[in-house]
């Protein structure tokens, strides 16, 4: 039977978020993402990163999506 994680090391949430390691921490310094400590490691509740990353901002899609992507011809 596979437990889901409930905390998650730095790397594990860069990972499942696909954001870098270098934005995860300036989200914990500015306070938008909620970490823990347990010795040297930071631990990231799943729950909390599913609310940082559902608090970021909606892409606006421009008038310009109609578009070829870069490269594309």
């Amino acid at each position: 039977m596979d437990i889901p994680k409930f905390g998650l090391h730095i790397d594990e949430a860069v990972e499942v978020s696909g954001i870098g390691r270098t934005n995860l921490y300036a989200a914990i310094r500015d306070g938008r993402l909620k970490a823990r400590k347990h010795g040297r490691r930071t631990v990231i509740i799943s729950d909390d990163l599913k609310a940082f990353l559902l608090s970021l901002p909606h892409k606006e899609i421009s008038s310009d999506a109609t578009r070829s992507p870069r490269g594309a011809s």
